[in-house]
């Protein structure tokens, strides 16, 4: 059976390699967690736990209605 973690590292790397080559710069507002959901066929909480992932290493933040940053 697959863990969540082995779950997220899909979404979390595209993630993450979307903000390294410059995909989005330190600033820019991310795509909300149900577009990329869908866009890639996860489910919402795995995509939301790729986002804690990243914030927790520092790329992005999460803003109140805002949506979230990159940083």
């Amino acid at each position: 059976m697959a863990t969540l973690g082995a779950l997220c590292v899909g979404p979390q790397r595209a993630s993450l390699e979307a903000i390294r080559p410059g995909i989005f710069a330190p600033g820019d507002r991310m795509p909300s967690q149900r577009a990329i959901a869908g866009d890639l066929g996860f489910h919402v909480n795995t995509i939301n736990a790729a986002f804690r992932e990243a914030a927790r290493r520092g790329f992005v933040r999460g803003c109140a209605r805002r949506g979230t940053m990159v940083l």
